[in-house]
């Protein structure tokens, strides 16, 4: 399984918002106590599993709330 990185601070934010200028980046909301989310997180690591050269054309990013 594809690891996604893990907003958790304002620097990394920033950091990954910026590099976005270099290719296009997907940031996913993820909260453990919403079910929408945790099938959406689901399928998002299927996705990136599954099709490794669409995926590897953007950045992928979580974060957590």
């Amino acid at each position: 399984m594809h690891a996604l990185p893990i907003i958790a601070t304002e620097e990394q934010l920033i950091h990954t918002i910026q590099q976005s200028d270099e290719r296009p980046l997907w940031l996913f909301k993820y909260s453990s106590n919403c079910g929408s989310s945790r099938i959406a997180h689901i399928a998002l690591n299927q996705f990136l599993t599954k099709y490794p050269h669409l995926s590897s054309r953007c950045s992928f990013a979580v974060v957590r709330v």
